[in-house]
């Protein structure tokens, strides 16, 4: 069995910290998503693999992709 535990890409609160720190659920950003999709690239996932995510936007975004 592999664990690989994995953030979530860029996501709006990231932009322009510290002012954007106050946003709630923030969205990936563009940059968010190609990174996820890189990343997509060198995990293949299967029907049997398991992933667990918190209940926020960006997280679900990312497990989505």
């Amino acid at each position: 069995m592999e664990l690989h535990f994995i953030r979530h890409g860029e996501a709006e609160h990231n932009m322009n910290e510290p002012e954007t720190f106050q946003i709630v659920n923030p969205n990936l950003t563009q940059k968010g998503i190609s990174q996820v999709k890189e990343l997509r690239q060198i995990f293949h996932l299967q029907s049997s693999d398991l992933l667990l995510m918190s209940p926020s936007i960006r997280t679900i975004e990312t497990a989505i992709i």
